[in-house]
């Protein structure tokens, strides 16, 4: 299901929440939140990171009160939606003063004040602001896709299984573990601190000491599962983010199909910091194909690499 609206707000202030969803979706506008939508037992991180990325006229609405000053989840919530350049409307249900960070995520945002002006007159900005961004699909025109400049290799042609528990990718000549899940989902710190082992022998390191976290580009290639050497090469150059790929295909099944073990259709990270925040960096999303940026705190899946020769 798509949605228009994510609602970001304490707990404490759920009736307030529940009040504005009840009158948004009676105007027909899909709303997210947490406690209808979150599906039980899911990573939460994980969740917010895909409702915020796999809907792009999303407008994030945040409900500010007391309550909101002390939320850790509402301040992740909005550096997310900041990361990834997801439009944040702040609705103010009280009159205080931001503090801390979210006073640097929201100082900049156009304000809603609903102890001013009425739970009626909030449904109806919110209202217009989604209207303006839906556009209706016959005026979408899909990108058109790069000419490759030689002929791609198929996937066993790719990726040649070396009988060490490595895979080379022939195109970047990148050597990848062949288990995509060696180390489990870690945080930055952890996943630098696994592949450091793997280089003192203290963990399986399948006889080479040069490991490394893989930048955004060369984990982006991975996804590009139909390009030629040529335009690979092109691609490790330069990042400007997106989807991987564009076609309606598992990401992770195909590099499964191609010989890897393990690939999970969930988030790995990479190597690469996010530059407008440093607390961030370049993830790549093993199932459509998604490339953004992440909290460093959160866990994310961790494929080792090293370069070829």
């Amino acid at each position: 299901m798509g949605y228009d609206v994510f609602i970001s707000h304490d707990s404490a202030d759920l009736s307030d929440a529940n009040t504005l969803v009840s009158s948004l979706e009676g105007r027909g506008i899909r709303c997210w939140i947490d406690h209808r939508d979150l599906p039980l037992g899911s990573n939460w991180a994980n969740e917010i990171f895909k409702t915020m990325t796999e809907n792009p006229e999303l407008l994030v609405v945040v409900l500010i009160s007391a309550n909101t000053l002390q939320s850790k989840y509402v301040e992740k919530e909005i550096a997310v939606a900041d990361a990834n350049n997801v439009s944040v409307i702040p609705v103010r249900l009280k009159d205080i003063k931001l503090m801390g960070a979210l006073a640097t995520h929201l100082s900049n945002k156009t304000w809603i004040n609903a102890f001013e002006v009425g739970i009626d007159t909030v449904v109806e900005k919110i209202s217009v602001e989604v209207n303006k961004r839906k556009t209706p699909a016959s005026n979408l025109k899909p990108s058109p896709k790069p000419k490759s400049t030689s002929t791609p290799l198929t996937m066993k042609e790719r990726f040649v299984d070396n009988g060490d528990q490595t895979i080379t990718d022939t195109s970047t000549r990148l050597v990848w573990t062949k288990d995509a899940n060696l180390a489990y989902p870690k945080d930055w710190q952890q996943a630098l601190d696994y592949v450091a082992s793997m280089n003192k022998g203290t963990v399986g390191n399948f006889g080479y000491t040069d490991w490394r976290l893989p930048t955004i580009q060369e984990l982006y290639s991975l996804c590009r599962t139909d390009e030629s050497t040529a335009d690979l090469y092109a691609l490790l150059k330069s990042y400007t983010g997106g989807y991987c790929n564009d076609k309606n295909v598992n990401v992770a099944s195909l590099l499964t199909k191609a010989g890897f073990t393990n690939v999970q259709s969930d988030f790995y990270r990479s190597s690469t910091s996010y530059a407008s925040n440093t607390s961030f960096a370049w993830i790549v999303f093993m199932d459509a194909g998604y490339v953004s940026a992440y909290d460093l705190s959160f866990y994310n899946y961790v494929w080792p690499v090293r370069s070829g020769h």
